[in-house]
């Protein structure tokens, strides 16, 4: 479906951004989407990195996160995902993972969906 959107669209409904810091307001977005980013790459970027990261796509975000897949480029959950889910910066957000019907890349069927409050 992204793709066909991205077509129709020609692109325009997407916007690229740079993180940890990006140049939208506050609360701009009702649902942020990271697809294919967090996590995979956690041996080239660090704990810090993702922390920022969240705490942006928190800032930017006014109902709910959801962060797929879960797991690093060798297939297995991010150490980062628990890390996160327990730091005390993050403690008035539910966190949950949810098991999902697909899977793109080797054990990469849950995602990290995060709740604004």
């Amino acid at each position: 479906m992204f793709i066909e959107d991205f077509k129709k669209e020609n692109g325009s409904r997407y916007i690229a951004a740079e993180y940890p810091k990006t140049q939208f307001a506050d609360k701009q977005f009702t649902i942020s989407l990271i697809s294919h980013f967090l996590f995979m790459y956690d041996e080239h970027l660090n704990y810090e990195f993702h922390k920022r990261t969240l705490s942006e796509i928190i800032r930017i975000t006014s109902k709910e996160i959801r962060i797929f897949p879960i797991v690093n480029l060798k297939g297995k959950r991010s150490l980062f995902v628990e890390k996160l889910m327990e730091d005390r910066e993050y403690k008035d957000y539910k966190m949950v993972i949810k098991k999902v019907d697909y899977e793109f890349v080797k054990n990469g069927n849950e995602m990290l969906k995060i709740k604004i409050t």
